[in-house]
């Protein structure tokens, strides 16, 4: 991994911009790992894509990720709720609610690593299901934005406006981003029940 390219520092408070992770919650966990492997602990995400972080112990901390939304889609207060006092008595705190265009999607926690081992589900059945909620989101989420897309971009040439056009190449870049992670779930579930397939053999 490179070394962070900071945009703003401000006291103790270095601030980047990653891109990547806006819409990929494995992926925005994958990086605050990484960063604190590097000796840079997360506090905050501004718009998704704006990571601010303080220095700390290499390895001190360790991330993990949650998708809050109900299979409509809409953000699980409940769950959320009862995600964070379960995790809180297991020494882990939040983060971050994570937004995605506004809205609330999930969560991000940290968890000092010398407490052992976080993984927010304890067994495989639950990592798959988790897995293919996200996977189901992110599908689903990059499909309604593709087809909101394809809908300007014909308008623009019936009403003759430049501007629609715009308007439809940014929801196709929006979906593409959505629709990124996809690939990543796919091959995470399949490798899970391979898994779980050779457990119970």
């Amino acid at each position: 991994m490179e070394p962070p390219k900071w945009k703003k520092v401000k006291g103790e408070e270095h601030t980047l911009t990653n891109g990547s992770v806006e819409y990929d919650l494995l992926g925005l966990e994958e990086y605050a790992c990484e960063m604190a492997n590097q000796g840079w602990r997360l506090i905050r995400v501004t718009m998704g894509s704006q990571l601010t972080f303080v220095a700390c112990e290499p390895g001190q901390f360790v991330y993990r990720t949650a998708l809050t939304v109900k299979k409509n889609g809409f953000f699980d207060k409940d769950a959320a709720a009862s995600m964070e006092k379960t995790l809180g008595a297991d020494g882990a705190t939040v983060v971050e609610q994570r937004t995605s265009l506004g809205a609330k999607i999930g969560i991000i926690f940290e968890r000092p690593a010398a407490l052992g081992p976080f993984e927010l589900t304890k067994d495989l059945d639950s990592r798959i299901l988790e897995y293919g909620a996200r996977k189901q989101y992110s599908q689903g989420a990059g499909i309604t934005f593709l087809i909101i897309a394809l809908l300007y971009i014909p308008l623009s040439i019936v009403i003759d406006n430049l501007a629609f056009i715009a308007i439809g190449v940014c929801f196709i870049a929006i979906a593409g981003n959505y629709l990124r992670p996809v690939k990543k779930y796919t091959e995470l579930i399949a490798e899970l029940k391979a898994q779980r397939e050779g457990a119970e053999a």
